[in-house]
């Protein structure tokens, strides 16, 4: 699909159709078009560091963010600058993955393909 603000304007009407879509995209423009139109939806990261994400007006604080092995401390590092966000980590397939990405802060989800941590819990006990 064609990633942009009139692509999504045609395709409106068939999102409103699902329970509770969520829109994700690259292009940041959309997802705040995306807000405008009353959807929920998340700004997708290629890389943790972004450094344009310093001067982006963006709408809401939902960030879909990859997810690629990184260590415990590089997570760390990474996220500071997004410590008042909700986050969302794609693609994360395995369980120790999951584990580690629930101890950080501002952690709301993961996206998987993996139908297993689909039913595991996200919060902590």
């Amino acid at each position: 699909i064609k990633d942009d603000a009139e692509t999504l304007h045609r395709v409106r009407s068939e999102l409103l159709e699902f329970r509770k879509p969520v829109l994700s995209s690259f292009n940041w423009t959309v997802v705040n078009e995306a807000i405008n139109l009353g959807f929920e939806a998340g700004y997708l990261f290629l890389q943790l560091d972004q450094p344009e994400a310093g001067i982006f007006p963006f709408r809401n604080q939902r960030f879909h963010l990859p997810y690629q092995g990184e260590s415990r401390e590089s997570l760390e590092s990474a996220l500071t600058a997004y410590a008042d966000h909700q986050l969302y980590f794609y693609t994360v397939n395995r369980r120790a993955d999951l584990n580690l990405l629930k101890t950080m802060s501002g952690f709301r989800g993961v996206f998987t393909d993996e139908p297993g941590l689909r039913r595991a819990p996200l919060l902590l006990s």
